[in-house]
This record gives structure tokens, sequence and C-alpha cells, in this order.
């Protein structure tokens, strides 16, 4: 999925959970002052269905109306399902506050953000190495080392977390099955590694937690 049709998911979401519910015509006025909308294109009837049926699909976003009239009204009809999906909160509520700087540039020198999560960089090949259950290989520099630690490890990574602006990985050591948490941002040199047999490793059973 591109990210520009994400944000656009993201903001369709986003509109009708400030609403409540919204006519087709209301979603396509506040759609033509989005600061999403650079080339002022109208959101039509038949992308904008495209849009609810690819959001129910892809993120598990149900958009109901209220009747089949010309002026039903469009709602989200699992809003508790919603407040348990953390990726979806997550993304919602960034787009939020990326929307409300896009408007607001103004006085983008009275707002204060806190800096971006070190470690991005490393983000999609290890969502690659999560879907495909393959293992890692990188270079690790401990928090409590005074010098860079060129030591190849090897980890079955079972999930990753953003906490306190800084995102870890979470995984397995291929030789005694010790779970460990490394910072992506003192990891160095990430690369995916197939065994011989160019067989993927199995999950443990256990819930994936990093407490």
């Amino acid at each position: 999925m591109a990210d520009s049709t994400l944000r656009k998911y993201i903001w369709l979401i986003n509109t009708i959970l400030d609403a409540g519910k919204l006519t087709f015509r209301e979603i396509s006025e506040k759609w033509n002052n989005s600061s999403l909308n650079y080339n002022g294109t109208e959101l039509s009837k038949r992308t904008f269905h495209n849009h609810r049926m690819a959001i129910l699909t892809e993120l598990g976003v149900d958009i109901q109306c209220t009747c089949m009239r010309e002026n039903s009204q469009y709602y989200i009809a699992n809003q508790d399902e919603i407040g348990k999906n953390d990726v979806l909160n997550w993304l919602t509520d960034s787009m939020a506050t990326e929307q409300l700087l896009l408007e607001n540039k103004s006085i983008a020198n009275k707002i204060i953000l806190e800096p971006i999560p070190g470690g991005c960089e490393w983000l999609t090949l290890l969502s690659q190495a999560l879907r495909d259950n393959v293992r890692i290989v990188f270079q690790y520099t401990s928090f409590h080392s005074p010098t860079k630690n060129d030591t190849n490890r090897t980890l079955e990574p079972l999930c990753l977390k953003l906490f306190k602006r800084r995102w870890y990985v979470l995984g397995q050591t291929i030789d005694s099955g010790k779970r460990l948490i490394f910072a992506l941002d003192r990891i160095t040199n990430l690369e995916l590694t197939y065994n011989p047999q160019n067989e993927m490793f199995l999950l443990p059973e256990t819930k994936c937690s990093t407490a």
C-alpha cells in the first residue's frame, strides 16, 4: 500500500471518528479543504467506496452507512475494536499530529516536538524479517560498552516495540533460545540471513512480550 494512499485512509478514519457521522457531501467538502489534497482533486463516490472497502480489508475498520439514501450518513461501526488496535491507534495519532502541523505552519515555532525515534533505518529490513520469519545478523554496541563491539550477533526476531521514543527488537538466540532486547539505534550492519536449507525459523508458541 503506497504511503500517500495510507495517509488518505487514515485521514478518512480520523475525519469520520471526529464527527461521529458524516454524509458523503460533508466528507467531500472536508477533503477539499484537507492539507493532504495537494492537487485540489475532488473525492468521487467511486473512490470513496473503494477506500471504504480497502480500509476494511487492510486496517480492519468498518465504515458503514445509516441507509442507502442520498443523505445517508457514514460512521465507524466497530469503534471498540479500533481502541484495541495499537498499530492503528499509533497511525491515527501520528497522522493527526502531522495534519495539525501542516495546517498551522505559521505557529510552527510555538510547537515543541520530541526527536524522531532512532534506528528507523532498520525498520524496513526488520519488518521483512518478521514477515518471513528469517534470522538477522548485525553488530551491536551495548549501552554499557565504552567502545564499539564488532562481534556479529544472530537473532530470530519476534517483534518490534516503540518505547519512550526509541525502537527495540525482541528476539531469541539460536543456540540457547534466550530472549534478548536490542535498541535499533545501537545496531550497525544489519542483514537478513537464511539457514543452509533456506528454511524459516519457527515462532515460539508463547505470546511475544517485551516485559
